[in-house]
């Protein structure tokens, strides 16, 4: 066999053994990818069965059928966050629909509304920037 034919055989040995690594890389890649969107469409289930979850025990909470206090405070404590959440869209709609521009004393008041959104009332450790549950700024 001459030289040349033997660097060939040794490059077809490289490129069948690259070949060999790639085929069985990219089946593992796929396979990590499904189980990736599995683990993912679980994860959404199991948000969703969450969410059902909590609105059920509200709704149980506020029918007096629940009446755990911790579990009450909690409620009480949602429902004020979701009557603020909606009295700021109706001011996001009313911002829209206003004419021109916003005045440095129209935003200032925005500004202020932000700062008074409640606390999340979790513990915050000391020199603290940020509430380590919910990212509120300290």
């Amino acid at each position: 066999m001459s030289r040349f034919e033997e660097l060939k055989a040794t490059i077809k040995k490289g490129v069948d053994k690259g070949v060999k690594v790639v085929k069985s890389t990219s089946r593992k890649m796929l396979a990590i990818t499904h189980l990736h969107n599995e683990v993912r469409l679980l994860q959404q289930a199991r948000e969703e069965k969450m969410k059902t979850i909590a609105e059920r025990t509200r709704a149980l909470v506020q029918e007096g059928k629940i009446t755990l206090p911790e579990l009450t405070k909690l409620v009480e404590a949602l429902t004020k966050t979701e009557e603020k959440i909606a009295e700021m869209k109706e001011e996001i709609a009313q911002v829209r629909q206003a004419d021109g521009d916003l005045t440095e004393e129209q935003l200032a008041k925005i500004r202020e509304k932000r700062a008074s959104v409640e606390e999340c009332d979790h513990e915050i450790p000391e020199g603290a920037n940020f509430c380590p549950v919910c990212g509120r700024k300290v």
